[in-house]
């Protein structure tokens, strides 16, 4: 009798969809959640309302509509970059458009996918996932906070030095340690920043 196995867990658990068409959005989060093994932790229909409220779930890859109200896609993600948080995205469209792929292209860690294609949508969440593993980029951000979490400082003291919440500083670390590939403690920290030199002992 054959095992039947899962799949591997996905690298991206946790997306963030921006979509004004709701069904569709709605019929793309069951999608994923179904047979991406992905969490989708939030869904705005608007590139406004994404970069208001991304800070509270802190995903680890965004699913953005090019063509959105008030706000395009490519100049959402130019905000967010502009805001510190860089995220993979996957660019979504109804339109097969050269000018789009291009627009894309602008930006690090980035794909296109046809609406009409988006049952193809987890191989475009593997594929970039497996783009991302092996080109890993810390961002200042990122940087900073390996020196904290180096430096023995707590949560409550890096939430204090950025004036945010302690939750916020936990997503973080989470999002950190799994951009690099690190269990989420201080001690598998410390060794992953020494040997890759983003961290001296004083």
């Amino acid at each position: 009798m054959n095992t039947i196995l899962p799949p591997p867990p996905c690298k991206f658990p946790t997306i963030v969809i921006v979509e004004d068409d709701a069904h569709f959005a709605n019929s793309l989060k069951r999608k994923i959640e179904k047979d991406c093994q992905c969490q989708v932790v939030a869904v705005f229909n608007s590139g406004i309302e994404c970069i208001n409220q991304i800070h509270q779930c802190v995903p680890e890859l965004l699913i953005i509509d090019f063509e959105l109200p008030l706000l395009t896609g490519v100049d959402t993600l130019k905000q967010l970059i502009s805001k510190g948080l860089r995220l993979p995205a996957i660019f979504i469209t109804a339109f097969n458009f050269p000018e789009y792929v291009e627009a894309a292209a602008q930006f690090e860690n980035t794909s296109c996918i046809l609406k009409q294609d988006i049952g193809q949508i987890c191989n475009a969440i593997d594929k970039l996932s497996g783009h991302v593993r092996q080109n890993i980029k810390l961002t200042e951000e990122d940087l900073h906070l390996i020196k904290f979490i180096c430096d023995g400082f707590d949560n409550t003291s890096i939430a204090a030095h950025y004036n945010v919440s302690e939750e916020t500083i936990k997503k973080r670390k989470q999002l950190l340690t799994k951009k690099i590939g690190i269990e989420n403690n201080s001690s598998a920290m410390l060794k992953w920043a020494i040997k890759n030199k983003a961290y001296e002992l004083k």
